[in-house]
């Protein structure tokens, strides 16, 4: 059967078979397939475990299950089986619905909706049934509704749903956001609840809601941690470089985390010391860019240079240089100003990035002059960025140091820990050399650093235009 050429007995079909509905469906991937011709064995076990259910729920009667809780490893298309779900729900009720779909953040959220549309696109018959809005699926004929609800959303979540979906409950940190939507699913009898989720940390809400719905008769309980079939072991392989250990056995083998961290292989930074002393003047083959951690009383301030030199995939840092607050007083800032002119002059680096904490009126002046300040906001997309990094630079032996006692001493103390919201950052402990300020200034020049050493070098091969090449905002 293709994609379009559904007659009216597939429709009956579908109405009184949700099964057959999601067997006949067509994947969004390279040829089309049904996806019961692609379905692995538990897709189609916890199909058949919510396919009663949301028959019920379609012909006003009691669900045979309270809940489903999935829980599985990254890629294993939890959001393709919440968005399949709901879908029919929509298509094929008899009576309205109030479906609420609840996520953390837009961007989680956006995922079930996505899917939704990837389904509608590979199988446009659908399309006439169920409207795509920004926020919301729609039936106008049967006076269905899916909103999508965010915990960093304002306004009310006071709806009693008939079918609730908690999408990464694990990374929901807003825990009376999800508490308020299970009291009000409870006081609905006649209702049904599908949570999705990876596994996530402990202690945590979503840990208690999964050994209480795991103990819970009612409910149906999922735990996949294999890896899917349809991903490519590379990929995984890939993966296992890239993130920490407890972040890729927490994602893709399923297994709950403390949260506590790790840090970098003490021999991985003893192996990156390949230098005697820092970097001297401009040498060819290197682009030039600063990385500034300012402080005023408590903790340090650190400017570090980091060189990648392009077409090797490797960068060098080429020169670290640190304030000491003096005991009751304030860094002067006209001696780090001074001190970053002369290094300028040194290595000719057109760009800085700067954490905006403290540095502002710095940076306006440092601007002026015809620097390109880049305020590296701490937004979870940078803090992954940085974090991971410096966890690929030295798993992958691309980053070069110089011997710097103080500069390893940050390196050694610092730990890479995993958010709420599934992201990165780095976690520097105070020590006796200060607050991990050289290994943070490094860290903020580092992932450009890095993209910047895979490439090849400019056709005009200048110094000036090499320095430059790289730190084009």
């Amino acid at each position: 059967m293709s994609a379009t050429a559904i007659t009216g007995d597939d429709l009956k079909r579908y109405a009184t078979s949700p099964m057959e509905f999601f067997d006949d469906l067509h994947l969004p991937v390279a040829g089309s397939p049904r996806w019961g011709d692609a379905m692995a064995p538990w897709q189609r076990e916890i199909l058949e475990a919510i396919s009663p259910c949301i028959l019920a729920l379609a012909r006003q009667q009691t669900p045979p299950r309270r809940g489903v809780w999935v829980e599985a490893v990254k890629g294993a298309g939890k959001d393709c089986i919440a968005s399949a779900a709901v879908l029919w729900a929509m298509a094929f009720s008899g009576s309205p619905l109030t479906i609420q779909i609840a996520a953390a953040d837009q961007q989680q959220a956006s995922e079930v909706h996505k899917s939704a549309s990837e389904w509608m696109h590979a199988n446009p018959w659908i399309g006439q049934r169920v409207e795509r809005q920004r926020w919301r699926l729609v039936n106008k004929a049967n006076a269905c509704e899916a909103e999508i609800l965010t915990a960093d959303a304002l306004g009310s979540h006071g709806a009693r749903p008939s079918f609730l979906i908690q999408n990464e409950l694990s990374h929901i940190s807003d825990t009376g956001f999800v508490e308020t939507l299970a009291d009000n699913f409870s006081k609905m009898p006649n209702a049904f609840a599908l949570y999705c989720t990876n596994a996530g940390f402990l202690p945590s809400l979503a840990w208690d809601w999964r050994q209480i719905y795991q103990d819970d008769p009612r409910w149906a309980f999922f735990k996949i941690d294999q890896t899917p079939p349809w991903q490519n072991p590379a990929d995984i392989a890939e993966a296992k470089r890239r993130n920490p250990k407890h972040r890729f056995d927490r994602l893709y083998r399923g297994v709950w985390q403390t949260g506590s961290g790790e840090g970098i292989d003490p021999d991985l930074i003893q192996a990156a010391i390949v230098h005697n002393g820092p970097m001297t003047y401009a040498e060819d083959g290197y682009g030039f860019a600063g990385g500034l951690d300012l402080a005023i009383s408590r903790d340090h301030a650190s400017f570090a240079i980091v060189a990648p030199r392009f077409g090797t995939a490797r960068v060098r840092v080429a020169h670290v240089t640190n304030w000491k607050p003096p005991a009751g007083g304030q860094i002067d800032l006209i001696a780090v100003g001074n001190t970053i002119r002369k290094l300028r002059q040194q290595f000719g680096f057109p760009s800085i990035y700067y954490d905006p904490w403290q540095c502002e009126h710095l940076s306006q002046t440092l601007r002026q002059e015809g620097l390109n300040m880049i305020a590296v906001q701490p937004t979870a997309q940078n803090l992954t960025a940085m974090a991971g990094a410096v966890l690929e630079g030295f798993r992958d032996r691309k980053i070069e140091l110089f011997s710097h006692p103080e500069l390893i001493d940050d390196l050694q103390r610092l730990s890479i820990r995993e958010t709420a919201a599934g992201g990165l950052r780095l976690v520097m402990p105070r020590g006796r050399t200060g607050h991990g300020d050289r290994a943070t200034a490094m860290a903020l020049v580092l992932p450009q650093a890095l993209e910047a050493a895979a490439q090849p070098p400019p056709e005009a091969y200048r110094p000036e235009r090499i320095i430059g090449h790289i730190c084009a905002d």
